[in-house]
């Protein structure tokens, strides 16, 4: 998991984008580095989704890897993790029972209106 956790905060410290959306993986929270770099390219939004969602999700693509320590439950992981997002986060958005449109909408007006996308 470690190497994982660095390997995926050495990429996200390489980017350089402007004036995008970036959609991380949900372990990215875990390396301070990486989410100050983010915090630099711009805001970060937390899209808060109810754990009965999440396992929903997960579900649909069992395949998926997901960065968790040994013996660790998704409950663990989801509390775990909801608290550093929360922390990171400059926006928080509760986008379960929204289409991707009004989710963007949501986010757009809590965004500061000096702040230029």
């Amino acid at each position: 998991k470690e190497s994982f956790l660095d390997l995926e905060c050495t990429v996200i410290c390489a980017i350089r984008a402007q004036r995008c959306v970036l959609g991380t993986g949900g372990s990215v929270i875990y390396r301070k580095a990486a989410m100050e770099h983010l915090k630099d390219l711009g805001f970060i939004v937390f899209l808060d989704v109810p754990l009965p969602v999440l396992k929903e999700r997960i579900s649909l693509n069992p395949e998926r890897g997901i960065a968790c320590a040994p013996g660790q439950t998704l409950n663990d992981l989801y509390r775990e993790r909801r608290a550093l997002y929360k922390r990171w986060s400059d926006i928080s958005c509760n986008n379960c029972a929204m289409s991707a449109s009004e989710a963007a909408t949501t986010i757009l007006r809590s965004m500061p209106k000096n702040f230029r996308y």
